[in-house]
């Protein structure tokens, strides 16, 4: 699949799950430094790291449509900085999550692409493969996972027996 295919998949499931409607950029950027810490983890463990390359592209996806900011092509990196690695992601989510709290749109995009060239550099090097292929396999992992997140920002999943009540209110499943 294509980068902008698997976007729009994401888009979809998030959608569908209440994240992109009841979800927050603050809520989703502390889902996205969980995946870094198990990217890192993995890392570290020398274990393989391409689901969590994906896990984050889908977190960026959703914080994109919270915050607004349009597709994931429109988040350019900051190709003056050369700097590249496992601790440069780490600085640019730091500055997303500073973005976020601003509500720094602009800023916010870049660090997106900031972060999403630091991937693409992990997914070649470490991975030797691409971006795509480690998002493929994340969305595949979570696609056939239900769950919904409620406006009160409590996600109920499908093995929850509230999960059922939701069909009642009218809740997307």
């Amino acid at each position: 699949m294509t980068l902008q295919q698997l976007e729009t998949l994401t888009v979809k499931w998030s959608h569908d799950r209440g994240i992109t409607t009841n979800g927050k950029s603050t809520t989703q950027m502390c889902k996205l430094m969980s995946e870094f810490g198990e990217l890192c983890g993995n890392l570290h463990e020398g274990k393989d790291i391409k689901d969590d390359i994906g896990d984050m592209m889908v977190v960026f996806t959703n914080i994109s449509r919270l915050m607004e900011l349009g597709i994931l092509e429109d988040c350019k990196p900051n190709f003056e900085d050369t700097r590249e690695g496992i601790l440069m992601l780490g600085k640019y989510l730091g500055d997303l999550a500073d973005n976020i709290i601003k509500d720094e749109k602009e800023d916010a995009k870049t660090n997106i692409g900031n972060c999403i060239y630091q991937l693409i550099i992990l997914a070649t090097s470490v991975c030797h493969t691409d971006l795509a292929e480690c998002w493929e396999i994340a969305y595949n992992e979570i696609k056939d996972r239900k769950g919904f997140l409620t406006a009160d920002g409590t996600f109920i999943k499908d093995s929850d027996p509230a999960y059922f009540s939701l069909a009642f209110e009218g809740k997307p499943l």
